[in-house]
């Protein structure tokens, strides 16, 4: 079934529940890279704080990251549509790499956007930028499960 032939409702709840994961991934790494920095520097956190802090993220912070990487995943998913369509059993590759460079153009595009070095403090990090990175491979992982 091509991607033409899958119905707009259940493209639109897979994108939905990808950019839903992504989201997830993407704050609950934002706010470990960050509470791990205040840990370097002396800051005890116990871990019911640790919680908190991460459950407020997922509510605060996730919603406007879901925006930001929005704008990449869709025009990144599309892309792989149209590419799987001749790709035959390179489909799944295709949107994971879509998901994880979308990810990464969308964060490099916010910080120029927004006229500073880093935006989403993870980031600071390699590793914070590979967990971002990992939520949009995740995200493409399930969007092509979803609309297969």
């Amino acid at each position: 079934m091509g991607a033409t032939t899958i119905p707009l409702k259940r493209r639109a709840a897979a994108f939905a529940l990808a950019l839903l994961a992504c989201a997830a991934v993407g704050s609950v790494a934002q706010t470990q890279f960050n509470l791990g920095d205040l840990s370097a520097l002396g800051v005890e956190i116990p871990f019911p704080v640790r919680a908190q802090t991460t459950v407020r993220d997922l509510a605060g912070f996730a919603p406007l990251y879901a925006l930001v990487v929005a704008v990449g995943l869709l025009p990144a998913f599309i892309v792989a549509g149209l590419l799987s369509g001749t790709a035959g059993s390179r489909r799944a590759p295709l949107y994971l790499l879509a998901g994880g460079v979308a990810v990464w153009a969308s964060l490099q595009s916010a910080n120029a956007l927004a006229g500073v070095p880093v935006l989403v403090f993870a980031t600071r990090h390699a590793a914070g930028l590979a967990c971002l990175v990992a939520g949009g491979v995740l995200a493409g992982w399930i969007y092509q499960r979803r609309t297969r």
